[in-house]
């Protein structure tokens, strides 16, 4: 079992729709679960799942109750969402998530809680070959939990500066946090989507900017990029991942197989 964040500090970089697809297209060879901690809910929207029904278990369970009183990881897995996918599950969220925060702070080795249930459901969780968590864009409690608990973070960004800087920021930030917690580090590559270079030269200029050595994340940039597509954009308007959507040569899903295959030779993956 690989454990893996898709993240930036800055929003609207694409990190749910990229950890949505990328799962999805893993999904045809591989075991796959998505775990959504983030208290907007939006991984399991694009599940198709009621992220308002307080009722439903979810990973807000994970974080909102006392180790012993946790529900088990056969208890929250949504499995098959997508009758096409078999081999692709999800553990939802819900509104609840709200509450995290302010109980984690007054709870024992915080950064730890996510850690802990992953060893404690070590028998069913193993059964996948990928988890992937969807997070916020911000260095909070919970979100540390899966960085703590991942064994690849991987940045990603769109071609604007502040969603670059974004990516930079969160490695420094998250490395003095590694620090204290003991944590090897775990950024193991990044990757620029969304880039329109057809139409944009400072798209152009940032794709050949990333690979410079004025950019401190440099040696871990992916040579492939995922270019600008009004596909990728309707696989969250019809909450439907890409290779549903989209027959099997479909050229956005070439894209995305590219990259996944040099995520893997990187180790990220």
């Amino acid at each position: 079992m690989k454990k893996i964040v898709i993240t930036n500090l800055k929003g609207g970089v694409g990190k749910t729709t990229n950890t949505f697809n990328i799962a999805s297209i893993l999904a045809e060879k591989h075991k796959v679960l998505v775990v959504d901690i983030g208290s907007q809910c939006s991984i399991t929207g694009d599940f198709r799942i009621n992220y308002l029904d307080q009722a439903m278990p979810s990973a807000a369970l994970i974080f909102n109750t006392d180790l012993k009183n946790q529900p088990s990881a056969e208890d929250l897995i949504r499995k098959q969402p997508f009758s096409e996918l078999p081999n692709l599950d999800i553990i939802p969220n819900n509104t609840l998530s709200f509450l995290s925060e302010m109980i984690l702070a007054a709870k024992p080795a915080r950064e730890r809680v996510l850690e802990s249930f992953f060893r404690r459901n070590e028998k069913v969780l193993n059964e996948y070959d990928y988890v992937f968590f969807d997070a916020e864009p911000l260095m909070s409690i919970t979100n540390i939990n899966a960085f703590y608990v991942a064994d690849s973070i991987i940045l990603t960004s769109v071609t604007s500066r502040e969603s670059l800087e974004g990516a930079e920021i969160f490695d420094s930030i998250w490395g003095q946090n590694r620090e204290v917690l003991m944590k090897e580090n775990n950024v193991k590559a990044m990757f620029i989507c969304n880039a329109n270079i057809s139409r944009n030269v400072q798209a152009r200029d940032a794709l050949d900017y990333v690979h410079t050595e004025e950019y401190s994340l440099h040696e871990i940039v992916t040579k492939k990029y995922i270019p600008y597509s009004a596909k990728v954009e309707k696989t969250g308007l019809f909450r439907t991942p890409i290779n549903i959507l989209y027959k099997e040569n479909d050229k956005i899903k070439k894209d995305y197989e590219i990259l996944i295959d040099e995520l893997k030779e990187m180790g990220a993956l």
